[in-house]
């Protein structure tokens, strides 16, 4: 009698490892899949980046800032308004004519100069806003120099007007 309950409890044994061994990745596969539905929904799942980015396009307008240049800061062009100062984030690369180039560069290749009246077209973003102030973000996709010559934002998504 001994002898069978151990062989039924190693068959019990051996089937609840068999059983997890088979349950986990199956389980493992279904919720990676949920997961990917959950992404292509909007939600991105945990790409944080991904869904601030997508916030940031649902919830701003565009707008055109025309002013004098002051200089590139911490990825921000820096310009005098008629209504004061804008700082707006510049994507990483830009395309002027047939050529790319850095943000870093668009006021050492020449394309902007200091002083130089400037449009930029950008997205603003109220992060807040009240009747005496708002906080806004502004993120520039073209912007237009003083002869009249585009740069474009070498951006993976199309922004039309």
């Amino acid at each position: 009698m001994k002898s069978k309950l151990k062989i039924i409890s190693v068959v019990l044994v051996v089937a609840a490892i068999v059983g997890a061994l088979v349950y986990l990745p199956l389980t493992s596969a279904l919720e990676s899949s949920e997961n990917n539905d959950i992404a292509d929904e909007g939600n991105f799942g945990d790409f944080k980046g991904l869904r601030l980015i997508w916030w940031l396009l649902n919830n701003s307008e565009p707008v055109e800032v025309e002013g004098e240049a002051v200089m590139y800061y911490k990825d921000m062009l820096v310009i005098n308004t008629n209504n004061g100062q804008a700082r707006i984030a510049l994507p990483e690369e830009w395309i002027v004519g047939a050529d790319v180039i850095p943000r870093e560069i668009l006021f050492e290749s020449g394309y902007l100069s200091v002083g130089e009246t400037v449009n930029v077209k950008a997205l603003r973003t109220n992060v807040f806003e009240k009747t005496a102030f708002s906080i806004y973000f502004l993120i520039s996709y073209e912007i237009v120099n003083s002869e009249g010559v585009h740069a474009y934002a070498a951006v993976p998504f199309n922004i039309e007007t």
